[in-house]
């Protein structure tokens, strides 16, 4: 699903609202996610799941094409782990 697929979703749903403040709010609840995920704090949505950031350690790597060696550096990746309830309606436990 793309964000634009989103907003039609949310439309659907809430029809009085008009499609640009619609647009304005998913907009902004991105940007507030991303901003706290900068910050390295926690997001919980509670029956849906949390995101949050994590760090991948140095490593060596290799190039396929050339098998030449080189060295990946400490970064961070973000992280999503689904909550129990996400599992279960996916899985259709009850």
């Amino acid at each position: 699903m793309r964000k634009s697929d989103l907003i039609k979703k949310v439309q659907q749903s809430i029809p009085h609202y008009p499609p640009k403040d619609l647009a304005c709010a998913v907009n902004i609840i991105f940007a507030l996610m991303s901003d706290m995920l900068i910050r390295k704090e926690r997001i919980e949505i509670r029956g849906f799941g949390s995101f949050s950031v994590r760090l991948r350690a140095a490593r060596s790597g290799r190039n396929p094409k050339s098998g030449k060696i080189f060295s990946v550096p400490l970064r961070k990746a973000p992280f999503f782990k689904a909550a129990k309830e996400m599992h279960h309606m996916i899985n259709g436990v009850l």
